[in-house]
C-alpha cells in the first residue's frame, strides 16, 4: 500500500511544488519588470525617494555641506550659463514636426 503512494502521491506532491514554484517565480518576475518599468518611466520620483531614504547617510556623515556647496554652484552656472528658452522651445517643436512627418 505504502508503494502505491509513494508511485503516485510522491510524484502529484513533487509536481505541484515545482509548479507553484514557477508560478512564484513568475509572478516575482512580472512584479519586478513592472516596478522597473515605472520606476524608468517615473524616474523623478523614483531618484526623489532615492534622496529621501540616503539623506540620514548624507546628513549623519557631514557630507551636507558639500553636496549643497555643489548643488549651489550647479544651479548657480545653470541659472547664468543655461540654454535660451526659446531656442530650446524651437528645437523641440522641430523634432515634433520632423517626427510626425515620419509617421
Amino acid at each position: 500500500m505504502e508503494i502505491f503512494v509513494l508511485l503516485i502521491g510522491l510524484p502529484i506532491i513533487v509536481g505541484l511544488l515545482i509548479a507553484f514554484g514557477t508560478a512564484v517565480l513568475a509572478a516575482f518576475s512580472y512584479i519586478f519588470v513592472g516596478a522597473l518599468s515605472l520606476a524608468i518611466n517615473f524616474w523623478y520620483i523614483t531618484l526623489a525617494v532615492m534622496l529621501v531614504l540616503l539623506a540620514p547617510l548624507i546628513y549623519l556623515n557631514s557630507w551636507l555641506f558639500w553636496i549643497l556647496a555643489a548643488l549651489v554652484i550647479f544651479f548657480t552656472v545653470a541659472w547664468f550659463f543655461g540654454g535660451d528658452t526659446e531656442q530650446i522651445k524651437a528645437e523641440i517643436e522641430r523634432k515634433r514636426i520632423a517626427k510626425e512627418h515620419k509617421l
